[in-house]
């Protein structure tokens, strides 16, 4: 009270890893309504990626159904990745939404879990003064996670080279939402014409 000895308050830590948890208020019996939920649950996620300076390249969606209605019906879980780092949670609602609308729920839902599954550093970007430096829209690394989580990763495939000295196997069309490592893993050649002998 005098101001004779320094008020020392400690350091706020934050906990290495995220997962929160919702309880609704009334049950959810569609998968759509999980996203109500799941919009607080990233706004959470956010903030914490901004203290750590990180960004999430997956996500596990968790909910739990209801004791007395479930049945034999389990608990789900839904994974998003991404190909790169992002604290773009419009983004990654996208993906939730894109996924959610075809999954249909065994039971009614009373609570979410929202857990970030990795996470790497991503420096903060600064704004710029100028309004016509801004950027508009998704990148084409977004537009491709969104195309693959609404018509599937088989669907949506970009080129990958392979070291083959044939013209033929230069090529494969691998998921676009794979990364270098797994593309190289999974690269499948361009089918192969056989002419037949006349």
């Amino acid at each position: 009270a005098y101001g004779q000895q320094a008020e020392l308050y400690p350091w706020v830590v934050l906990p290495e890893q995220l997962s929160l948890r919702l309880e609704f208020n009334a049950r959810i019996e569609v998968a759509e309504g999980l996203m109500f939920g799941t919009h607080r649950l990233l706004g959470s996620l956010k903030a914490w990626l901004s203290a750590r300076q990180c960004g999430v390249t997956g996500i596990r969606l968790h909910w739990e159904h209801d004791l007395q209605r479930r049945g034999d019906a389990k608990a789900g879980s839904l994974e998003v990745r991404t190909g790169q780092a992002s604290r773009d949670m419009q983004h990654l609602a996208r993906l939730l939404a894109e996924n959610l609308a075809r999954t249909t729920l065994l039971a009614p839902v009373v609570a979410i879990t929202l857990a970030a599954l990795e996470v790497e550093p991503l420096p903060t970007a600064s704004a710029s003064l100028l309004s016509d430096d801004t950027a508009r829209g998704e990148s084409l690394q977004q537009l491709l996670e969104r195309l693959s989580a609404r018509l599937g990763a088989q669907q949506v495939r970009t080129g990958h080279t392979t070291p083959d000295h044939r013209p033929q196997r230069m090529q494969a069309w691998v998921p676009s939402t794979l990364d270098g490592a797994a593309r190289a893993g999974t690269a499948t050649p361009a089918p192969r014409k056989v002419r037949a002998a006349s």
